[in-house]
């Protein structure tokens, strides 16, 4: 009987297994069924942006009226991990070629390059860092008339590091935050509407509303705005309403610095009067004044250029240095003609010796540029004259071959014409002089009309003029020209004369070496520890420890260690003194990350005579009313906030800084302070900050003991000013 009763309730058992996976099995076909077939499913309703009907999308769009430049170069960034691809911005890149452009994509060493024959650059979306060399060709290339157009993308860019390493170099820093409005909105509290537009610039013509989603602050002075938030208008970082800056111009008009990519898109170009705004970002674009120096070579010519010598002799002899310049004036889309002959008219090459040079209309050009050649020495301060004390000149009618022994440029230097090169460029702001036949038409009867229009005229008729002391020179001055290097020349914008050792110059003698260029860092100053304070926050990232050493070890010449206190522990009185100055930051934390322990060692470092650098966002708060503070730091705590900038004060420390100083990294809201006794102030708060001209940087001395005192992560400015802080700081610690 127990046998039989197992069975049956074995049976029972497995029965309710089965009903139970069938009834499972029907429930979900059931569920499977209703989602994808009898009923499928409804996601609830969204608020949308309402999307006008658009005539002027890439696909149906009219060019720019009024747009005359034609076959303008624009280059698109792509070498700083930009946060776009091509075919996304068709709408922007559409308008740039409707309108003649050329567009090309570059990165890397190409980017330089490049900007040697652009009419304009355009960055969109850069996460990695712009390096010196890279930010010097932008300056460069704006202060030419050049136009450049930066685009931030808060959704897209790892932080604003890599595009305020560039826009920094034009006093325009943007936020590592965003701008929100809960009332002036597109049905998103990010997607703000602009309706204030500054200045009378082509950027903001016809415009009465812009949306941008989800934008970048900016921080730069008030007259740099051109589109502005409305009272209602915020910055994440930020509880005060109104004063956000969106877009701004800089760099004489030239640089434009943009908050959000996503308006250059489809549909958002359609919002409101963006795809007016897009118009009016490739105007401005395409409608700079750009002008050229010697370093441009040889993108000024355009068409067609000559290539003029004085003696075929000489031309057989610099054959292979000729066919260079020819090769490098085909690569940039210029035909050349061979010829005997200079006319000021027409885009020239001219190749000659001095000897082969007088009473060229191209020395005339040379003498009318203010650059004059002599057989004797003649002093600056003269006047320019055709002759000078009775010294011979070019242009003088000499029976022997002329030997000039001196080069005057005038109002920069006085050169020994031996060894020679020089390389002039004549663009039509110069002033060309006549060519021959009408400069000879007040002696001689007048040329005839017929005879006149033998000379074809160019439109911006451009000449480089290369002249040297023998043939040999001459070849280096065309390798000097092609290589765009006159870094070992006397320099003007246009002019470059350059000392070059030929073959028949070249002595035995030994030249005496230049001495090795002094380190800048402070000459007892040889080793700084580092101190990270990571101890209690465990993260670095504000503290930026390593940029520091970088700086102490590439740029000043000195010896520093890293020393993180969340892995080394924290250090000893007797660490301390095992360098020469200490530098110790806990970057943005707060707010008890300067325990009573570092307090100590700090104190007892500094009794012995130590040189310290305190850097940090909280560190006063946190030590307020206590000894440490106003007999270490000496100092008193006032309060704490945003901190957009910084104004130098006058101090050693500070003194190398010409103008208001930005941040690169993040800073948080940093303590302002009252310096106490003999403490003096190095650093304001800036004047858009919310307390401008309270004290951000102190420092004291007190015998050996001395002490800078930062309220903001130093690791937080950019290198250059790292640099130059560092330096100023370890001079004065090493100052008798």
């Amino acid at each position: 009987m127990r046998n039989s009763n197992g069975m049956g309730a074995a049976a029972i058992g497995s029965l309710g297994l089965i009903a139970f996976v069938v009834v499972g099995l029907i429930a979900f076909g059931a569920r499977t069924l209703n989602f994808y077939g009898l009923q499928r499913y409804q996601g609830p309703d969204l608020a949308r942006s309402a999307i006008p009907t658009v005539d002027s999308l890439s696909g149906s769009f009219d060019p720019v009226a009024d747009l005359e430049l034609q076959d303008a170069l624009v280059l698109i960034d792509t070498g700083h991990n930009n946060g776009f691809d091509e075919q996304e911005m068709d709408v922007f890149l559409g308008r740039l070629t409707s309108n003649g452009a050329q567009v090309e994509f570059v990165g890397g060493s190409d980017l330089i390059e490049g900007l040697r024959g652009a009419s304009a650059l355009v960055i969109l979306a850069p996460s990695s860092d712009f390096d010196q060399e890279e930010i010097d060709a932008i300056e460069g290339f704006v202060d030419k008339g050049g136009r450049v157009v930066v685009v931030g993308e808060p959704t897209r860019q790892r932080s604003v590091d890599g595009i305020n390493s560039l826009t920094r170099a034009f006093d325009i820093v943007y936020r590592d935050a965003y701008i929100y409005s809960l009332t002036n909105n597109d049905s998103n509290f990010r997607h703000v509407i602009y309706e204030n537009f500054g200045g009378n610039s082509v950027i903001t013509d016809g415009l009465e509303q812009v949306v941008f989603q989800t934008a970048y602050p900016l921080a730069v002075e008030s007259e740099m705005a051109i589109i502005e938030g409305d009272d209602s208008t915020f910055i994440s970082t930020s509880e005060l309403p109104g004063g956000v800056v969106a877009a701004a111009l800089a760099g004489n008009g030239n640089f434009l610095a943009l908050p959000d990519l996503t308006f250059l898109t489809s549909p958002y170009n359609g919002f409101a009067d963006n795809d007016q705004l897009i118009d009016n970002i490739v105007t401005f674009a395409l409608s700079g004044e750009r002008v050229y120096d010697l370093a441009d070579f040889p993108f000024f010519y355009e068409g067609r250029a000559n290539l003029v010598y004085q003696d075929v002799v000489t031309l057989n002899n610099a054959l292979a240095d000729t066919i260079d310049l020819r090769n490098s004036l085909s690569s940039a889309g210029v035909d050349v003609d061979l010829v005997e002959s200079y006319s000021s008219q027409q885009n020239v090459l001219y190749l000659a010796t001095y000897a082969q040079s007088v009473d060229s209309e191209a020395v005339a050009q040379l003498a009318a540029d203010g650059i004059q050649l002599s057989t004797e020495e003649i002093d600056a301060d003269e006047e320019d004259e055709s002759t000078s004390n009775g010294g011979s000149s070019f242009g003088d009618d000499d029976e022997e071959e002329f030997s000039p022994n001196s080069i005057i440029i005038r109002g920069v230097a006085q050169l020994q014409s031996q060894g020679t090169v020089i390389i002039h460029l004549v663009t039509p702001q110069s002033g060309q002089v006549e060519d021959e036949a009408e400069a000879d038409a007040g002696d001689e009867e007048e040329t005839s009309d017929e005879e006149a229009e033998e000379v074809e005229v160019f439109e911006d008729p451009h000449q480089v003029l290369i002249l040297a002391d023998d043939e040999e020179v001459l070849a280096e001055g065309i390798d000097i020209l092609l290589s765009g290097d006159f870094s070992e020349c006397l320099t003007t914008d246009f002019t470059a004369v350059c000392q070059v050792i030929s073959s028949d110059l070249a002595g035995d003698d030994d030249v005496e070496e230049a001495p090795e260029p002094t380190p800048g860092i402070g000459a007892d100053i040889g080793s700084v520890l580092v101190v990270a304070d990571d101890i209690v926050s465990g993260d670095s990232e504000t503290i930026n420890a390593e940029g520091v050493q970088s700086v102490l070890d590439n740029e000043l010449g000195g010896e520093a260690l890293l020393w993180f206190t969340s892995s080394d522990g924290l250090p000893t009185v007797d660490d301390l003194f095992a360098f020469d100055a200490v530098i110790w930051s806990n970057g943005t934390y707060c707010c008890d990350g300067i325990t009573e322990d570092h307090q100590t060692v700090m104190s007892e470092y500094l009794d012995g005579g130590g040189k310290l650098v305190l850097s940090g966002t909280a560190i006063a708060f946190e030590t307020r009313e206590t000894d440490f503070q106003s007999n270490y730091l000496r100092v008193e705590y006032l309060d704490f906030g945003e901190l957009l900038s910084i104004i130098p004060q006058g101090h050693p420390v500070s003194e190398n800084f010409d103008d208001e100083v930005f941040f690169a990294g993040e800073v948080g809201s940093p303590d302002r302070v009252l310096p106490v006794g003999s403490t003096d102030i190095v650093f304001t708060a800036g004047d858009d900050s919310p307390a401008p001209g309270e004290a951000v940087v102190t420092a004291y001395a007190d015998g050996s003991q001395q002490v800078v005192f930062s309220t903001f992560p130093i690791g937080a400015l950019d290198e250059f000013d790292l640099t130059t802080l560092l330096d100023s700081i370890l001079t004065w610690f090493s100052a008798p």
